[in-house]
């Protein structure tokens, strides 16, 4: 259910506090009236401007109020009455006679319902007819189920007065929303000191036409509109789609004017939610378009208007989200016209592609920045004004932060939206750079849930007392609201594509509609397998379709189809939903050779995960590996080779024919073992790139591969360079690893005592890593590794040092640094209060850290590294992106061990301090890293999610 404690006045993206900034086109106690007779009550009224447009002049149809309906409940919530009351038409206030069974001086909560009368639910006679059959509701049920129906033409107002359907609540002069209590005199009069203020529950969408001169729009009518809404709330559409398509309620539009033509106050809907909007799908709202093309053959310039021609315009746009708000103004705005469209209302209701080339201005899409400045040059930007979610938990979005330099920012829940369900989600600062939200919950219900984001820059010239604020909204759509759909690229029916005769990886993004429907693709010809060309066999809801089509070497062009079908949860093929045909045209190439797979020819080409977490299968060892096939045009005349940029000895190498060994081992030092270069290939052959396993925090690298065909005599070379980026998708943080016994948990702080601290300046300091071999430099960092001592932390030498002393150092600042974070800013771990739960040891005497690392499960190694991996995904980037912690080496002997144990741990001097001390003293110091234990409840309260 909906959160239950409500401030009607605010909405899901908040109206504004204050009753001097709503654009009141009505003030109460503007007009002399006679005092209200005894036992009756007069209250002055104000009427919203439109939401997030307040530029947008309100037109006058839009305030009109003929009637009102007050509903009073107890403060419990129990329904006690109604009451109705006349507007008198041109005054700012009604009069009612306050019902009998109302007590003075007591508070009623209270559902203001304006026009109504207009907007009876089926089935009823009258408004009042519906209340009486309500009147079992308490308050929370009748606000969310008291609804206006669209039993008239909004196009043109009522059938009655023109009048559109309003919520509203009492306020007191700051604008609050207040109960109503009023007070008796002796003389019989009433007195209530509250105001009324409404706002529309249904948006407006104007059109505005840009391209005039290709056609001349004639009228528009609404379609899939839902024939009801809610009053007070958005979380969830009411009333059934109604396409539209019989109904004759054309609106005319006026003749262009310079070319453009507009529409303005002339179309409401009621709000609608679609998670997923395909062009001709039967749940998005949209303006059928009736209108001359100008072809200069059925309209020309003397006769314009002889053909009509009929378009679907979406009010939003495809591939993404239909959230439309009451009292929104959505502006449709056509920047050019593609061609003709339909012959009839049916063919452009059915259309598979857009004929409009068309945005939808306010329509809040996800990726909708937002800027904030002052007058003293400051700015915060984010980029993301809103982020959606489908209805199931764990599912996570970045929003990306920049300020101006010197300035911070920080994000926080906004408590005021009225139905908020902060609890429902959860934010994390990932870097300096951005945060992550993430669902905490699948959405069952009917609703969908909502909360809102505050993001704060601080510091420099700002202003402390007003900081530069942007805010985020946060929606997780109901699992209910689902739909079946299959989209590629936000495109039904068939996806035509010409790829360069060269080759490419085309990408393309497949919608299902479902987390649990994905899709499958084959080759119902059997012609792109025969032309060499693979593809993604599978993928999720949302996935993306890799197409790797290679050089065109054969005697022409050539073309090739793959079919998608969307998937049912049952993983068989859904045919209920028509499948989408991609059709590929490739002209004949003029290059001798021929790369499969082809990699995209941009900055990053082909991106290869070099991070393994898997322990003990290939310590140092490869990680990845990736296979080339070349064709060659003039296989008689011409072999082939390659060559790889990268440090073979320690970061890719190559090998013909087969994969390598995945234990064979990265040097720092070179290693004949390992080639950079393959010649002599032949056509058909293969090469295979194998990467070394990175470590956490590695920075990202990219070198390049460059084949060559070679004539056996005389003749032509030619080369194709294949960029390849390797990525590590892990981060360096404090790692959580079971016990011995496996039973509780035990979190391995990521830094040793002495290492520079967690938290500097305010600002969150990634740790890092130590090695005694000077030669050992990662690929992307500034120095080798030997100079960053502050890693290596304090090297304890007595035996005796007590967990008291390790602690002291660990919490004792350092300067502007720290490692408490007592209010959990960057981990729930590190607060004072729980200094005591830390210490070197666990369970046993030896289940020390020089334990676990010696355990097969725990201690992993890259290029000579040694650390540990989490078995939960890290806190900030959620799903896919690992968590690891570094064990610098002290010592000065070679280590390139293929096998961990204690015994190997102890002799290089990685060993880490335990109570009692397995040697009573030693003259090489060691430091200390010390973990504590966690249960089950601590981590999944800190919202960590375990590796499946």
């Amino acid at each position: 259910m909906m959160t239950k404690t409500r401030k009607i006045r605010s909405l899901i993206f908040g109206l504004v506090a204050v009753l001097s900034v709503w654009g009141c086109e009505r003030r109460a106690g503007s007009e002399l009236m006679d005092v209200p007779a005894p036992g009756t009550v007069r209250v002055g009224y104000t009427i919203d401007g439109l939401m997030e447009t307040r530029s947008t002049p309100v037109l006058g149809h839009e305030r009109t109020l003929v009637d009102v309906h007050i509903l009073f409940y107890t403060e419990e919530g129990s329904y006690v009455t109604y009451q109705h009351a006349n507007v008198t038409s041109g005054t700012s206030s009604f009069t009612f006679p306050i019902p009998a069974v109302l007590t003075p001086n007591t508070p009623y909560k209270t559902l203001v319902l304006g026009n109504s009368h207009d907007h009876v639910p089926s089935g009823f006679a009258s408004f009042d007819a519906y209340l009486e059959q309500s009147s079992t509701m308490s308050y929370d049920e009748m606000y969310e189920q008291v609804y206006a129906e669209r039993n008239m033409d909004h196009s043109s107002g009522s059938t009655h007065s023109g009048s559109l359907p309003m919520w509203g609540q009492f306020v007191d002069g700051d604008g609050h929303e207040i109960a109503f209590q009023f007070t008796e005199q002796s003389d019989g009069r009433v007195e209530f000191t509250g105001s009324a203020h409404f706002s529309r529950s249904v948006c407006r969408l104007d059109l505005r036409h840009l391209a005039a001169q290709n056609l001349i729009i004639d009228a528009v009518k609404l379609c899939n509109y839902r024939s009801a809404g809610y009053y007070f709330h958005n979380d969830a559409p009411k009333g059934g789609i109604v396409d539209g398509l019989s109904d004759q309620s054309w609106i005319s539009v006026s003749a262009p004017t310079q070319n453009v033509q507009e529409l303005n106050g002339g179309v409401y809907a009621f709000p609608n939610i679609v998670p997923v909007v395909v062009q001709n799908d039967s749940q998005t709202t949209y303006l059928m378009i009736r209108g001359y093309y100008q072809d200069g053959t059925d309209n020309t310039p003397e006769n314009p208007k002889k053909k009509l021609t009929y378009y679907r315009f979406n009010m939003a746009e495809n591939g993404r989200s239909q959230i439309l708000r009451r009292n929104y103004r959505y502006l449709a705005i056509i920047n050019s016209v593609k061609g003709p469209g339909s012959d009839d209302e049916q063919g452009a209701h059915d259309e598979e592609a857009p004929m409009l080339d068309y945005t939808v201005d306010d329509s809040w899409t996800d990726d909708d920045g937002n800027t904030v400045t002052d007058d003293k040059g400051n700015y915060l930007t984010i980029s993301r004004a809103m982020v959606t979610f489908d209805g199931y938990k764990d599912l996570s979005e970045a929003v990306k932060v920049v300020v101006k330099d010197g300035l911070t920012w920080s994000v926080e829940w906004d408590p005021t939206l009225v139905g908020e369900e902060s609890s429902k989600f959860r934010y994390a600062r990932v870097d300096d750079r951005q945060f992550s939200v993430t669902t905490l919950e699948d959405n069952a219900t009917d609703f969908s849930r909502n909360a809102r984001l505050i993001v704060k820059a601080s510091g420099g010239t700002v202003d402390p007392q007003k900081p530069l604020t942007a805010t985020v909204s946060v929606m997780q759509f109901s699992s209910k609201d689902e739909m079946a759909t299959l989209m590629v690229d936000g495109q039904t029916g068939t996806v035509e594509q010409t790829v360069a005769g060269s080759g490419a990886t085309l990408r393309f993004q497949v919608e299902t509609g479902s987390l649990k429907s994905g899709w499958s693709v084959t080759d119902p010809n059997n012609t792109a397998a025969t032309a060499g060309v693979t593809w993604t066999l599978k993928g999720a809801n949302r996935g993306v379709l890799e197409v790797d089509v290679p050089t065109n070497i054969t005697a022409g062009e050539r073309a090739f189809t793959l079919k998608v079908q969307r998937l049912g949860s049952d993983g068989q093929v859904d045919g209920s939903v028509n499948p989408v045909m991609i059709q590929i045209t490739q002209p004949k190439s003029d290059y001798l050779l021929s790369i499969n797979p082809s990699e995209p020819q941009d900055q990053e080409g082909l991106v290869v995960e070099g991070f393994d977490p898997e322990p003990n299968v290939r310590p140092n060892g490869v990680s990845a590996q990736r296979k080339f096939t070349v064709q060659l045009a003039d296989p008689d005349n011409y072999t082939w080779k390659v060559e790889s940029s990268f440090a073979k000895d320690y970061d890719l190498f190559l090998t013909k024919t087969d994969p390598a060994a995945v234990k064979t081992e990265a040097k720092w030092g070179s290693n004949s073992a390992v080639a950079n270069s393959i010649t002599g290939l032949k056509n058909g052959e293969s090469i295979w790139i194998n990467v070394f396993r990175t470590g956490p925090g590695d920075p990202t690298f990219s070198g390049t591969l460059t084949f060559t065909a070679v004539p056996n005599g005389e003749g032509e070379t030619q080369s194709i360079n294949v960029t390849v980026t390797v990525k590590t998708s892990c981060t360096i943080n404090d790692v959580i690893i079971q016990d011995a016994q496996k039973r509780d948990y035990i979190l391995v702080a990521d830094r040793n005592v002495g290492a520079d601290p967690r938290i500097q300046d305010g600002k969150f300091v990634t740790a890092g890593n130590y090695h005694f071999q000077p030669e050992m430099h990662i690929t992307g960092k500034a120095y080798s590794e030997i100079t960053y001592t502050q890693w290596k932390g304090t090297e304890t030498y007595n035996s005796s040092k007590t967990i008291t002393e390790a602690l002291d150092e660990m919490f004792t600042d350092v300067g502007t640094g720290t490692n408490a974070d007592d209010a959990a800013e960057f981990s729930p771990w590190y607060k004072t209060a729980d200094k005591a739960k830390w210490g070197y040891s666990f369970n046993a005497a030896q289940a020390n850290i020089t334990y676990y690392i010696g355990l097969a499960v725990h201690g992993v190694m890259s290029k000579g590294r040694l650390f540990f991996i989490s078995q939960y995904w890290d806190l900030n980037a959620g799903k896919g992106t690992y968590v690891g912690c570094y064990f610098p080496m002290t010592t000065s002997n070679a280590y390139y061990a293929t096998q961990l144990n204690a015994t190997m741990v102890a002799s290089q001097h990685i060993r880490f301090y335990s109570l009692p001390p397995s040697i009573a003293s030693t003259s090489l110091g060691a430091p200390i890293r010390l973990m504590r234990t966690l249960t089950q409840a601590e981590i999944t309260e800190a919202g960590y999610i375990p590796i499946e």
